[in-house]
C-alpha cells in the first residue's frame, strides 16, 4: 500500500509538475479569443458612472434637498478619477500607486495608535478586535488594489 501510494505521488507530483513547463513550451499555446471592445479601465469608468447615477438619484429628499452630500462627493471623484484613468492609464498609475503607498503607512499608523490604547487600557479587549478588523479590510483592499494595478503595467 505504501508502494502503491509512494508511486502514485511520484508520478503525479514529481514527473507530471516537471514535464509541464516543457510541454507548454513545446506546445506554445495561443490566445484566440478576439480583443474585447472594452478595456478594464474604461469598463471601471462605466461602472462608476454607474454608481455615481444610482448615488445621485438617491442622494436627494422628496423635496430636493441633498441628503448625502459625502456620498455623492465621493462618487463624483470616483468617477473622475476612473474617467482619467481609462484616457490614460500609464499617467494616471504613476501617481495611483505613491496613494496606495502613503494609505498603507497611514492605516500602519493606526494599527500601532490602536495598539497603544489597548496596551494602556483606554479601551477593551472587543473593541481592539473590531477596530482590528476594520483596518485589516482597510488594508486587504488597498493591497489587492494595489495589486491589481500593477498586474495590469
Amino acid at each position: 500500500m505504501l508502494i502503491a501510494a509512494f508511486a502514485v505521488i511520484l508520478v503525479t507530483v514529481v514527473i507530471q509538475g516537471a514535464s509541464l513547463g516543457w510541454l507548454i513550451r513545446r506546445l506554445e499555446p495561443k490566445d484566440s479569443d478576439p480583443a474585447p471592445p472594452m478595456s478594464l479601465p474604461q469598463a471601471e469608468a462605466t461602472v462608476a458612472k454607474a454608481k455615481l447615477r444610482a448615488v445621485e438619484a438617491n442622494a436627494y429628499d422628496e423635496r430636493g434637498e441633498l441628503i448625502h452630500p459625502h456620498l455623492l462627493e465621493q462618487q463624483q471623484a470616483r468617477a473622475r478619477a476612473t474617467e482619467r484613468y481609462a484616457s490614460d492609464a500609464d499617467g494616471f498609475m504613476d501617481g495611483i500607486q505613491s496613494h496606495f503607498d502613503v494609505m498603507l503607512l497611514v492605516i500602519a499608523e493606526g494599527r500601532r495608535e490602536l495598539l497603544a490604547l489597548h496596551r494602556a487600557g483606554k479601551i477593551e479587549d472587543e473593541v481592539l478586535h473590531d477596530l482590528e478588523r476594520d483596518l485589516d479590510l482597510e488594508e486587504v483592499s488597498i493591497t489587492f488594489q494595489r495589486g491589481a494595478q500593477l498586474d495590469l503595467r
